[in-house]
């Protein structure tokens, strides 16, 4: 159903975690080897995974999505409350009529899309994989309004944590995710 919810793969990674914890030394792994790090789908789990649990000795994290709710409404205020408003018109909706709603991932100038621009829409069309679709539930969105992994940053530590940043990267600029990252 194209459905994106991190928080729920959360526990997968905890999972994970858990069952490396359990190979047997013979494999030429030890517990205190342990890291966290994933693809961008993974975006900011690492950061919650490394944060609460320590047998992670190390996190990488690749920064798209790694984005506080208050930088990505500073983007552009008036389309994150129109959003929110849309998300939650759909939630209303959606308890009462089970209707799933879907908005498109990427799509030509001027039509709603979750990431807008050429750029986006280019690389994603591009996309060669028979069962992808270029829509997401609005379900999904909200979820994603409502995951904060940059919250915990500042109590990560002591464990080592390797941002991954694009410099030229207009969804998530530079300049945006060393204020997150640096905030007290």
């Amino acid at each position: 159903m194209n459905r994106a919810v991190r928080i729920s793969r959360l526990r997968w990674w905890r999972i994970i975690v858990t069952l490396l914890h359990g190979f047997p030394t013979s494999q030429k792994w030890t517990p205190n080897e342990s890291a966290s790090g994933g693809p961008p789908s993974a975006e900011g789990l690492v950061l919650y995974v490394g944060t609460y649990d320590r047998r992670v000795k190390a996190v990488v994290s690749q920064v798209p999505m790694a984005l506080s709710p208050e930088q990505r409404r500073t983007r552009n205020p008036e389309n994150y409350d129109n959003m929110g408003r849309l998300l939650l018109r759909d939630r209303i909706a959606r308890y009462k009529t089970g209707v799933v709603n879907y908005m498109k991932v990427v799509s030509s100038e001027g039509e709603p899309c979750v990431l807008p621009g050429k750029e986006a829409y280019d690389e994603y069309m591009a996309i060669e994989q028979p069962n992808w679709r270029n829509q997401v539930t609005l379900e999904s969105l909200e979820k994603m309004r409502e995951f904060d992994p940059v919250s915990m940053v500042h109590i990560i530590s002591p464990t080592p944590l390797l941002f991954i940043v694009a410099e030229k990267d207009s969804f998530a600029p530079l300049a945006v995710i060393k204020g997150d990252i640096r905030k007290d």
